[in-house]
């Protein structure tokens, strides 16, 4: 085998959500669609599509939302990794969770190092870290001063 412990059952409805949505084929989004064993090393892989595959596999576990999705990952990953998600869960995908995507990906967090003038090293990382998990529990919306209130 070329790809040890791949399996094909996911590819077809990952298949059939690109066509229903009119998305276009996304062969890193199928390849983890298949999984397998030591995928980037068997197939020289690119960093680009390593990244990538690695991004779209640990996305597609995640219980987070469309829009913290296309944050983290980008809208080709956020979007690869919702179908995915949708493929391994047997679920229909609602068109409007691939418009959060979209938004996600656009999105900006609204917090800088500037703005947390009293914070510097470890400290202001930390702080950083924590006001970006509260901004994705809030599925993006808090803006700074809701962030930056005690």
């Amino acid at each position: 085998h070329i790809l040890p412990g791949a399996d094909p059952v996911f590819l077809a409805p990952l298949v059939q959500l690109e066509d229903l949505f009119e998305i276009q084929p996304d062969p890193i989004a199928r390849l983890a669609a298949l999984g397998g064993q030591d995928v980037e090393t068997r197939l020289r892989l690119s960093r680009h599509d390593q990244r990538l595959l690695d991004s779209i596999r640990t996305l597609s576990v995640s219980a987070r939302s469309a829009k913290v999705l296309g944050h983290i990952g980008g809208a080709r990953a956020g979007q690869a990794a919702l179908l995915l998600k949708a493929a391994y869960a047997g679920q229909p995908v609602n068109a409007a969770a691939l418009q959060d995507i979209v938004v996600g990906a656009e999105a900006v967090f609204p917090i800088s190092a500037k703005d947390l003038p009293g914070l510097s090293g470890p400290a202001l990382g930390a702080e950083l870290k924590r006001l970006k998990q509260v901004w994705f529990d809030s599925d993006l919306s808090k803006d700074k001063d809701a962030l930056r209130a005690p």
